[in-house]
């Protein structure tokens, strides 16, 4: 009897047990496809923008502010929605679901792409308003979506299977997220162009609402059924016996999340910086990020306080110490592996902390909502608030290690605080706090006032005007700056000032093709094109009835090279600017169709030590070529410590139909110049059969780029150019 009365209430087990596998399937593939879209979208939406905005290293930072945003929008709409009634909550993310479907299904079997507005960054706009207008317009509402799907497939699994920790679908999230800014700069950028990267996602949305309606049929077919109460974590229990998490723990979810954010806006910035604006060395911060978020989130095994604060101190000490160059000079790849390490080991101390004081299961929304706007609000401060207060340079990122290392050595502290005496415990507090806050307040002083003679900090970079003394003449100088690479100088002597000096003396690339081209050797005016400022020092070539025209799209060098420089005013010719994009600037000619015959256009348009890719495309060269006459000269500066742009123009050269020179110059320190790396192009080598070419020239052989797809508006790979980055 008692076998008989136990056999039916063993049978229905495997049946139970079989529909919650299936849910844990349904459920956790969807999330890891919502995730991979929710981050895959943000490096493809960046490189859209780049271009737009000249390139410049802070679209990323923006994108970054404006996807967090959006996130925190997503978790609002989830946590409104979860205090609906089941049924409601169904209907209204389905009706959501299907409208944002068909427009994906419309744009992708209509031929359209995901980013189909083809208008560029208007001059009426700043820079983060273009560029948060044009992502609500484009992607808001599908991100909206994606970014609720972690949290709404949680509460709703709870209804589904009652028992199991809804938590670990995070973990899949996270997953799914880790996958996308993996996969993106080593297999999806290198291999596929961006106009079907656009179509492929868009595909991918298709499936993952097909996913979506499949979730929420299990919990419609449950939502009859009475409601299962949901068992909280482990070893955490209600607070104050089923009452809502108190508020000093919702500010500090909110602190621990935001701090994370600020410190990945601040490191990414740095890190883009000095080499190129490119997804590659974005997501290599956001990578470790989200590695800090999955660890942690996946149990207490991974986060050990004594373990993870000891690298953070350390960690913060190091990068500190590298940012204010109070080591000695370090390759660049150790630069940005020790800033990598010391974000991940701050990442983990943040993430490890808030899953330490995550909140019953019940509140699962709220603590998302919390820590999404923590993260909007770290990006808020990171992206915003930071170039306002720090107006000197990226100060924000010795600061962000500063406070993180302080706090990671005073919690170190605390927890051996038995093994030292009172006095010696507070000796070692002073020495914590002064280990990291040294080095940034010696920097923060560090440049000598007479030296130093204005700064200025805008959406793209910091500019730096400092009085030198030239080494080998005695003679001073006024300097610009952008970042930590100088952008070009000027002798103060009236004597000397007229001097072209730097990456543009007379044995440069580009003084070889002011001084010999065919048209200046006949004593014939030129029609002259720059791309990129600096200082103006190009015109120091400019002669009587030449015409010099410039393309900048910083107004702060703009200003300074007029306020601060006389190579504009000392030209005899006709010198005009023309504020923005380079790239927008030719192209809007040609639609009025002004065709500017140059005789010699000039590529010159980086920043810090970086070119915008947009600028090195087919496409680009085709525009160029359209300014330009018969007889031009197409001049590219080349100069970088980390990419191999040589190879690169030579090819484009070669599938183009023209013939490149290289031109190294070691420069005439007398004369203030400096080593210098020009290509020279033209549509014919008899251009560069002078003998003043010849004596300075050498062929431009690519060395493997020829192997490789030429660069496009639809196709780049950081990959093909890198180098110089490995010590050894």
């Amino acid at each position: 009897m008692t076998q008989q009365s136990e056999a039916p209430a063993l049978r229905p087990a495997p049946l139970r047990f079989r529909k919650t596998a299936m849910a844990m399937w349904a459920y956790g593939s969807t999330v890891l496809v919502g995730a991979f879209l929710l981050f895959s979208i943000q490096p493809i939406a960046g490189k859209v923008l780049l271009p737009r905005l000249g390139g410049s290293t802070s679209v990323w930072s923006a994108t970054l502010l404006f996807f967090m945003t959006a996130l925190l929008v997503g978790y609002a709409y989830a946590y409104v929605l979860c205090k609906m009634r089941v049924a409601m909550q169904i209907l209204l993310h389905t009706a959501v679901l299907l409208a944002v479907c068909l427009s994906a299904a419309i744009n992708l079997f209509g031929g359209r792409l995901l980013f189909h507005q083809t208008a560029y960054a208007s001059s009426a706009l700043a820079p983060f308003s273009y560029i948060f207008l044009f992502l609500t317009t484009q992607i808001a509402l599908p991100y909206i979506l994606l970014s609720a799907t972690s949290t709404l497939l949680q509460v709703w699994f709870g209804r589904v299977a009652a028992g199991r920790v809804p938590y670990r679908l995070y973990a899949f999230s996270n997953a799914g997220s880790l996958a996308a800014v993996a996969a993106y700069p080593f297999v999806i950028e290198p291999y596929l162009p961006l106009s079907l990267q656009m179509r492929a996602w868009l595909a991918m949305f298709l499936i993952y609402g097909a996913g979506m309606l499949v979730c929420m049929g299990y919990v419609f077919a449950r939502s009859g059924t009475r409601a299962v109460h949901l068992p909280p974590f482990t070893a955490v229990a209600p607070e104050g016996g089923g009452a809502g998490p108190r508020l000093w723990k919702v500010l500090c979810w909110i602190g621990l999340a935001g701090f994370a954010s600020f410190q990945l806006i601040t490191t990414t910035a740095t890190m883009t910086q000095g080499i190129a604006a490119v997804p590659l060395f974005w997501l290599v911060p956001l990578s470790l990020y989200l590695l800090s978020y999955v660890l942690c989130f996946s149990g207490e095994r991974w986060y050990s306080r004594m373990v993870w604060a000891s690298l953070l101190f350390v960690g913060s000490f190091f990068s500190v110490a590298v940012w204010t160059h109070m080591l000695i000079s370090v390759p660049v790849l150790y630069e940005l592996a020790i800033y990598s390490s010391a974000l991940f080991c701050l990442c983990m101390v943040c993430h490890g902390e808030l899953y330490h004081i995550r909140p019953d299961t019940r509140f699962i929304s709220g603590f998302y909502l919390a820590s999404a706007f923590g993260g909007a609000l770290g990006g808020f401060m990171g992206s915003i608030i930071s170039p306002i207060v720090f107006t000197r340079g990226l100060y924000e990122f010795p600061f962000g290690f500063m406070v993180g290392g302080v706090v990671g050595g005073l919690l170190l502290l605390y927890l051996i605080h038995d093994l030292f005496s009172p006095k010696k415990l507070r000796i070692l507090r002073y020495a914590v706090v002064a280990a990291l806050i040294l080095p940034f307040m010696v920097t923060m002083i560090a440049t000598p006032p007479h030296r130093m003679v204005e700064t200025t900090r805008n959406f793209y970079g910091v500019l730096k005007i400092e009085k030198e003394t030239d080494i080998k003449s005695g003679k001073s100088l006024m300097a610009l700056y952008n970042g930590r690479i100088l952008h070009g100088n000027q002798f103060l002597d009236p004597a000397l000032r007229r001097a072209p000096t730097t990456y543009y003396g007379t044995e440069s690339g580009a003084g070889l093709a002011l001084r010999f081209h065919p048209a200046r050797v006949q004593h014939k005016p030129l029609r002259v094109g720059v791309v990129g400022l600096g200082v103006g020092t190009l015109a120091a070539y400019c002669q009587k009835g030449d015409t010099f025209r410039f393309y900048e799209i910083n107004p702060a060098v703009i200003r300074v090279a007029r306020e601060y420089f006389s190579y504009l005013e000392d030209c005899p010719g006709a010198v005009s600017i023309v504020t923005g994009d380079a790239r927008v600037a030719l192209e809007e000619e040609l639609w009025v169709e002004i065709q500017n015959q140059f005789d010699v256009l000039l590529i010159d348009a980086f920043t810090d030590d970086a070119i915008p890719v947009h600028l090195l495309t087919r496409e680009a060269f085709a525009l160029y070529r359209a300014h330009m006459t018969g007889s031009a000269i197409l001049g590219v500066h080349i100069s970088n410590n980390h990419l191999d742009l040589g190879s690169l123009v030579s090819a484009l050269a070669r599938d183009a139909g023209w013939d490149a020179v290289r031109v190294d110059s070691a420069g005439i320190s007398e004369q203030g110049g400096a080593r210098s790396q020009w290509m020279l192009i033209a549509p014919t080598d008899s251009v560069f059969q002078a003998d003043a070419f010849r004596s300075h020239i050498s062929p431009a052989v690519p060395e493997r780029q020829d192997a490789r797809k030429i660069w496009t508006d639809d196709y780049s790979s950081i990959f093909q150019v890198l180098r110089n980055i490995w010590p050894w």
